[in-house]
């Protein structure tokens, strides 16, 4: 990210409100894709599963998901990317309690979603390349 991190040390003052906007944005916008993103796994197994029942079952739906679900996941770990690198750069934004209580329930919503053994069979699929979020979209 080096335009950010020249932004980032530029010497002009940010306003402290366009910073916790950008902030709230990039972490409402993570928050939002890694959940499509898990959705669309669960959609993705079902889809599997009236495969399996039915080989002659429409393959759209299927290749959809898995198409959403990478696009998705990527974007979700980009966003991410870009909230650890500003954790570098402004460290301090981030200890305020409120959002430090924001990202432990958040972390503790994901911890339940992918930790528990019936919510990880949800988000089991056969092919794992077709979701693979390191692939170009």
């Amino acid at each position: 990210y080096p335009l950010c991190a020249l932004a980032v040390s530029d010497e002009r003052p940010v306003s402290t409100q366009s910073t916790w906007g950008f902030i709230n944005m990039l972490l409402n916008d993570s928050l939002f894709l890694l959940d499509e993103g898990l959705d669309n796994l669960q959609k993705i197994g079902i889809e599997e599963e009236k495969i399996t029942a039915d080989p002659s079952h429409d393959r759209g739906q299927l290749e959809q998901a898995e198409r959403i679900a990478r696009i998705d996941l990527s974007l979700a770990k980009a966003s991410s990317q870009m909230l650890g690198w500003l954790t570098k750069f402004m460290p301090e934004k981030f200890l305020s309690a409120e959002f430090v209580n924001r990202i432990a329930s958040m972390i503790d919503s994901y911890f339940k979603r992918l930790a528990g053994e019936q919510q990880r069979k949800k988000l089991k699929v056969k092919n794992q390349k077709n979701t693979d979020s390191t692939r170009e979209i």
